[in-house]
């Protein structure tokens, strides 16, 4: 578990200084499954992605005493999609160049190129909300005994509550009670990451 900071710009804060390892690996254990929850979204062959990971935390790293954090204008979502976006298309493009057989990104590579960065960005978003309740939902796996987890599991794939009854041998009021804990707990877990984690 990444040890605590302030607010979510004190990492960045602390980042911009070369000496602070502590919080270059928080920064990493934060956001390298997410790098890589992205990566798949454009197809990159798995055995690259690894190094294609450490190129866009290096690039970060570079950029980050130039960033200045703004609400209003310069978010750092749209700077974080676009540098994983950037390195993935000179990926693409070494690759290609170095071995024309291989298919590293998508069956039409085109496709990536013809992004627009608003595009980007909304894939970035849409990944982005998805990783904070998968790690959320891990986090909080732990708190609740029995099958609440597997109903609420099973409730997000908007399954009827008769039909989770069923499979579960439940009464429906038993089902209810058992999503809406797991959800209520879910929600606080997930402003919880989202304070900590979210750099928007």
């Amino acid at each position: 578990m990444p040890s605590n900071w302030n607010t979510r710009y004190t990492l960045l804060d602390r980042l911009k200084n070369d000496d602070d390892q502590e919080a270059w690996e928080d920064f990493k254990a934060y956001y390298d499954p997410f790098i890589l929850i992205m990566l798949s979204k454009f197809n990159i062959a798995h055995d690259d992605k690894d190094d294609l990971v450490q190129e866009i935390l290096l690039s970060l790293w570079k950029s980050l005493k130039q960033f200045k954090p703004d609400e209003n204008r310069a978010k750092f979502r749209t700077w974080f999609s676009q540098i994983i976006y950037c390195r993935s298309m000179d990926f693409y493009r070494k690759k290609s160049s170095s071995d024309k057989k291989v298919e590293s990104l998508t069956k039409d590579p085109t496709a990536l190129e013809s992004f627009t960065e608003p595009e980007i960005e909304k894939i970035f978003q849409k990944e982005w909300e998805a990783h904070i309740v998968n790690v959320a939902l891990e986090n909080i796996s732990p708190m609740f005994s029995g099958k609440a987890i597997d109903v609420f599991k099973m409730a997000m794939k908007n399954t009827e509550t008769n039909t989770i009854a069923k499979s579960f041998d439940l009464k429906t009021n038993t089902v209810i009670q058992l999503k809406n804990r797991v959800k209520n707990r879910l929600v606080k877990e997930i402003q919880t990451l989202k304070s900590e984690r979210e750099l928007f």
